[in-house]
């Protein structure tokens, strides 16, 4: 074997070195690269976890107070015959032009003229405006408490 075989088979064998060595260095990136976006990756399902978590916990406490809620909001409206009596209902007439603005606050709409029957009885008594607004105070509170979790 001649020195020119000799240094070509020195080339080649320091060749298949090189690309052995490149070859596990690229494998050693890869598998850090490949580390690197595991752990990110367990990061984020352990964040994504705990982010279900606080949702169930949050809407377990939202329901919790929406039950407190619309129990006081019950009892209030068993109330309502003991704090308005039959006496206070015949005292005060409620007016059409009341229950016109009313229900046009209600429809969120603009009422119509008064019109000469605003001071007309309506039919509607005191009572039944007490429990109209006691219920809608109650629905009031618990959606200020889905929207705020006061």
């Amino acid at each position: 074997m001649g020195i020119a075989e000799k240094i070509l088979v020195v080339l080649l064998v320091c060749l298949l070195f090189f690309a052995g060595g490149y070859r596990t260095g690229t494998r050693h990136a890869d598998n850090k690269h490949a580390a690197r976006q595991l752990e990110a990756e367990r990061a984020a399902s352990a964040k994504y976890r705990a982010e279900i978590e606080r949702g169930d916990a949050l809407a377990a406490q939202l329901e919790t107070v929406k039950t407190q809620t619309r129990t006081v909001t019950k009892t209030i409206t068993r109330e309502v015959n003991h704090y308005v009596t039959p006496l206070s209902v015949s005292r005060c007439p409620i007016p059409l032009g009341f229950v016109r603005l009313h229900d046009a606050a209600a429809a969120n709409s603009l009422p119509a003229a008064p019109g000469l029957d605003a001071d007309a009885p309506s039919g509607v008594d005191l009572a039944a405006v007490a429990t109209t607004v006691t219920e809608n105070y109650g629905e009031c509170h618990a959606w200020a408490q889905q929207l705020c979790c006061r």
